[in-house]
């Protein structure tokens, strides 16, 4: 770790982090994703067409019914989270109807989501599973369509996130045309673009402050060299452009802090998923894994982010604007 001294951002200490994907929540207790039912694995999700699906057993029922559902899919997966929902409320974060019942508590367990118990069902290790059959228990006061959702885990940086499983109908109730089930690609919240080649440790020292590993690596030629490296732009130097590069392997990340202990730290991420490579914000609170850019809490505005994968490396540029700690 080691400290320079921004004059936005008065001593902040700079670590350069290297993550390789590892287990997270296996033990399966995701009540923190029961809202938007997304791992905070620090990947993005998939947007291909799911491998995995869920059914039921009937398309109408009434309330205090018993309905089955089932998950299963074309390959194996590690975990998953499924929730019903009302399909008039189409906020990510909408409240889960009714209640779930097991057939398998050995691998599936119960959540308390929006303070009800049993509105949720998860996995209880990182067992691989092929298929998941659970009950669900209609409200007595349910609404007129629900529809069944479920996260899916194959791997830690490959899942599928809101998986539209069949939408079921009070008796009487007359449905509504089928609607494509294709998930768009998310919403970039930057500009990305590729960087005009690959970075250098040229200039370290010099026209900018650098850390590298192991000691004196150079990012343009060693795959294996991690490498950050911080310079002030702008009028007053109030922007520092951040260039990081590690292996492709994983996903390598630096924070910010206002202090020399780990926690409650801004994260910037590189992250290769498939071909493509990504930059994301987020936020770590003590020795954990970094949690999605909603929970950031010092964030600052990033101006622009430019990115590139390279064999067996990845290389991500972060120009972020400063501010005073107090903004």
């Amino acid at each position: 770790m080691s400290s320079v001294g921004l004059r936005c951002l008065l001593f902040v200490s700079v670590s350069l982090w290297y993550w390789v994907p590892a287990g997270c929540y296996a033990n399966g207790k995701v009540t923190k994703a029961c809202g938007n039912m997304e791992p905070r694995h620090g990947f993005p999700g998939q947007t291909t067409l799911s491998p995995y699906h869920l059914a039921t057993n009937t398309t109408t029922f009434s309330p205090g019914d018993h309905i089955q559902v089932i998950l299963s899919g074309t390959s194996y997966f590690e975990g998953f989270l499924l929730q019903a929902r009302d399909t008039h409320i189409q906020n990510i974060s909408a409240s889960t109807v009714g209640t779930f019942t097991l057939t398998d508590p050995s691998r599936t367990q119960l959540l308390i989501c929006n303070e009800q118990q049993g509105s949720a069902v998860s996995h209880t290790s990182r067992a691989r599973q092929t298929e998941v059959v659970v009950i669900w228990n209609a409200p007595h006061d349910p609404p007129t369509e629900v529809q069944f959702l479920v996260t899916v885990v194959t791997h830690y940086d490959v899942f599928w996130e809101r998986v539209p499983g069949p939408i079921i109908y009070q008796h009487g109730v007359t449905p509504n045309p089928p609607q494509s089930t294709t998930k768009l690609p998310p919403v970039q919240t930057t500009t990305p673009s590729s960087l005009p080649g690959p970075f250098s440790s040229d200039g370290c020292g010099q026209s900018k402050s650098c850390l590298l590993e192991p000691p004196g690596c150079d990012p343009k030629e060693d795959p294996h060299c991690f490498f950050l490296s911080m310079t002030t732009e702008g009028p007053d130097a109030m922007s520092v452009m951040f260039e990081l590069s590690g292996p492709a392997e994983g996903y390598v990340a630096f924070a910010l802090s206002y202090d020399t202990w780990m926690g409650n730290d801004d994260v910037y991420m590189c992250i290769k998923s498939g071909d493509k490579v990504s930059v994301s914000a987020a936020f770590v609170s003590g020795r954990t894994n970094p949690e999605d850019q909603s929970q950031v809490k010092h964030e600052q505005p990033i101006q622009n982010t430019y990115k590139q994968a390279f064999s067996e490396k990845i290389q991500c540029n972060v120009n972020r604007t400063c501010m005073s700690r107090d903004h």
